[in-house]
């Protein structure tokens, strides 16, 4: 029998098995030396030069963010010799412009938060549920054509990766419908637009409601103890906890009121919740070799999640009017929230999770809130974040826009 000598080198994980084979424009690629990919991995620190345009260490140095994805055909690199692309690619024969057009202006019919590189061909994206992938443009040809569309996930859910993944590459080849994709206020995909309790086959179950409130409180209990560990995973798992735990899809609408009044009452939680959307609390290290930067950007994010899940799920059952009465979301809540509004223009997700809150915080009690929002500007922060969410993030602009009408109406 033969022996097998020697295998392939594969450069960027198991997913990257299919592709080459299958691409009839492979062949007559010429070798490139450039690193791409997990390729650049092998190489030490001190190769990394400032010509590289996707090395790790200067993949985004430098990259302004656009509001739309404005690619030319001589800006398009040829897909590099050995180069296994993702499963999650396609090839288009297509002019570039239109292609990176259509993508741009499905992610902003998603609300996917977007930075674009159009030299490089390359955007830097994230979903409203925290699933970070990467799109990248190809020339499959020395012509430019076909136009290899390639995506990466990051982080986040591989299932709502997949979805979004499906929905950016059908608008690549102009397969979309032109309806804008059906997602709920905080940004759920439509298959968790309601909760399992609503489903037609539990509609005459009887569920019992005794113990409701002391398991509400043991998983509360369990959440925040993890919320407060000095370990950074344990934190950022509790506030994920919090945030599904405050979330009537996810769990019981029984749990979810329980835990959202108990989120935003007076007493030391949300105070620490609040803390950490503080934007001057943290000094921002030049170089962040620990990754604190970003762990401190995922937890302000988680933390606006969770106000905006127990204000909206207080503002339905009514008990909102009472708590707004304390002078704390006056005083303290509100120019938070103003300030994440004003900052759209570098946090869309943020700034959709602070119009939720701004939104419900207003409705429930306009005349408490008013004269506080205006006072503060709320009036031009809200004109920013619409005209912002129009071009970039379509929840944005809706949710802006919903505030705008609530303060014109009670004024």
């Amino acid at each position: 029998m033969p022996v097998l000598t020697s295998l392939p080198k594969i450069e960027r994980g198991q997913d990257s098995l299919v592709g080459r084979a299958k691409q009839p424009f492979s062949i007559s690629l010429p070798p490139l030396k450039q690193s791409f990919g997990a390729a650049a991995l092998s190489h030490s620190p001190a190769n990394y030069s400032s010509d590289d345009k996707f090395g790790l260490k200067h993949e985004w140095d430098g990259v302004a963010t656009e509001s739309l994805w404005q690619v030319k055909g001589e800006d398009l690199e040829m897909v590099p010799w050995e180069f296994p692309l993702e499963r999650t690619h396609r090839e288009i024969r297509m002019d570039v412009g239109e292609v990176a057009s259509r993508i741009s202006e499905r992610l902003r019919l998603m609300s996917v938060e977007a930075e674009y590189c159009s030299k490089q061909a390359k955007a830097k994206c994230k979903t409203t549920d925290a699933v970070s992938f990467r799109i990248r443009l190809f020339a499959g040809g020395e012509d430019g054509q076909p136009v290899v569309v390639e995506l990466q996930r990051r982080s986040g859910s591989a299932s709502s990766f997949m979805r979004t993944c499906r929905a950016v590459l059908d608008a690549a080849e102009g397969k979309d419908s032109g309806e804008k994709p059906s997602v709920t206020s905080n940004g759920a995909p439509p298959v968790f637009k309601l909760p399992v309790s609503s489903m037609s086959c539990l509609a005459h179950v009887v569920t019992a409601d005794a113990g409701l409130e002391s398991d509400a409180k043991e998983a509360l209990q369990g959440a925040l103890k993890l919320f407060r560990s000095d370990q950074r995973d344990a934190s950022l798992l509790g506030l994920e906890n919090l945030w599904c735990l405050s979330d009537p899809v996810k769990t019981s609408a029984g749990v979810a009121t329980f835990v959202c009044k108990s989120l935003i009452a007076p007493g030391d939680v949300r105070e620490e919740l609040r803390v950490l959307i503080e934007h001057d609390v943290f000094s921002v290290e030049e170089n962040d070799p620990e990754g604190s930067l970003k762990f401190r950007e995922h937890q302000r994010f988680l933390c606006l999640r969770v106000f905006a899940n127990a204000i909206s799920v207080c503002f339905k059952n009514g008990s909102l009017k009472d708590l707004v009465s304390d002078s704390w979301f006056a005083e303290i809540f509100v120019p938070l929230l103003l300030d994440e509004l004003n900052r759209a223009e570098t946090g869309l997700h943020n700034a959709f999770q602070a119009a939720i809150c701004l939104h419900g915080l207003l409705s429930s009690s306009p005349s408490t809130l008013h004269q506080v929002l205006v006072d503060n500007g709320a009036n031009a922060a809200l004109e920013k974040a619409f005209k912002i969410g129009q071009s970039r993030h379509e929840l944005l602009a809706c949710e802006s826009r919903r505030c705008l009408d609530v303060l014109d109406a009670s004024s």
